[in-house]
């Protein structure tokens, strides 16, 4: 159905400025200026009735956040797609990789770099994606989600599809000018 069905909820700008919900035709709705948001019945409906995506892609948000996003991810018939990437801030505590994790076992698409996975799983800031296949595999399975790509900055990136039990690694691109 084409990009007109794509809603993308970001932060948008600094430390709790505001949240927007971005339609692929440039319209942006301003959800709130500062923290915490709550999440009604008539907001899910008015998302519902204005924007009907079939796409809902949340990007860069917080552990506060998290009740808007939950919101978004579990309303009926706001998306047949789900793409999930949150901001590494939102690992910061066990409460917030808890509720990822949850909502990552929902999404289509769980996309993080390889040190804000490690974050996500406690791993801590020296841990390292995992160079074996099998390894890396059982490690993608953790997060969840129907598909989990995880940036390997130039190491690439790797993508697990856990209904094919699939491992696509894929080599970064040379950026050398020719």
């Amino acid at each position: 159905r084409g990009l007109t069905d794509l809603l993308l909820f970001k932060r948008d700008g600094g430390t709790a400025r505001s949240l927007v919900l971005y339609e692929a035709n440039g319209i942006a709705t301003i959800l709130s200026k500062k923290p915490g948001y709550t999440v009604s019945a008539n907001l899910l409906d008015t998302i519902r009735q204005h924007t009907a995506p079939s796409i809902l892609i949340c990007t860069g948000f917080l552990e506060f956040e998290l009740p808007l996003v939950r919101a978004l991810f579990t309303a009926p018939g706001v998306a047949e797609a789900r793409i999930l990437s949150p901001h590494v801030g939102c690992y910061a505590t066990p409460s917030g990789r808890e509720q990822c994790l949850a909502l990552a076992e929902q999404a289509d698409l769980f996309q993080a770099n390889a040190f804000e996975l490690g974050r996500l799983l406690d791993q801590g800031d020296d841990w390292q994606f995992p160079t074996d296949s099998q390894v890396a595999q059982d490690t993608l399975q953790q997060v969840g989600s129907r598909i989990v790509c995880i940036t390997l900055g130039s190491g690439g990136s790797i993508t697990y599809d856990r209904e094919s039990q699939q491992l696509l690694i894929q080599r970064a691109y040379d950026t050398n000018p020719i």
